[in-house]
């Protein structure tokens, strides 16, 4: 895969500055384990996004355009529908 391919890329350039076989391995381990981290902490933050949002007292509801009810985050507002409709009345001849 094009990561393999990247990580064998990183070990022959830390290979040539010198790096120890021992020490490209816990570079790498280090690598994956940020990434692993990093994931984590975005899944956390949807997760905590999520919880805010399902709150008591914490949403906020407003009506739609069409009708329709919509959940807002606290200090949001609504999107405007700016769109025009002519009105001509009909004729009853």
């Amino acid at each position: 895969s094009m990561r393999d391919v990247m990580q064998l890329r990183e070990i022959a350039r830390l290979g040539t500055e010198g790096v120890s076989l021992e020490g490209i391995k816990r570079i790498l381990h280090l690598e994956n384990q940020v990434a692993a981290l990093a994931q984590r902490v975005r899944e956390l933050e949807h997760a905590l996004a999520d919880e805010l949002l399902a709150r008591p007292g914490n949403r906020i509801f407003a009506g739609g355009g069409t009708g329709e009810v919509v959940s807002l985050r606290a200090g949001t507002r609504a999107q405007r529908n700016t769109q025009l409709v002519v009105w001509r009345p009909l004729d009853h001849d």
